[in-house]
């Protein structure tokens, strides 16, 4: 595929862009926080200590997912926002 010499250099500036988009998630309690960079790799993460128990394993597990969702759901929020501001 050939791009316009243009273009190339758009898309070099929104990737550049994009790597500094830092977005954090959380579940429904907050107990777990998820913070994501622009390619969905995990920067940060918080946990509540009460859900450190073995007891807890499962909503720990449930907590996890749910706070990685909202990061992403976010993520491509902001990315759809940045992609609108260009046009």
């Amino acid at each position: 595929m050939n791009l316009p010499f243009g273009d190339l250099e758009a898309l070099k500036q929104l990737r550049d862009q994009f790597s500094q988009v830092l977005v954090s998630g959380s579940d429904n309690s907050s107990n777990v926080v998820i913070t994501i960079n622009a390619t969905g790799k995990i920067t940060n993460l918080q946990i509540d200590p009460s859900l450190l128990h073995p007891s807890e394993k499962e909503v720990l597990q449930n907590s996890i997912i749910a706070a990685f969702h909202n990061a992403c759901g976010k993520l491509q929020e902001e990315m759809f926002k940045s992609l609108q501001d260009k046009a």
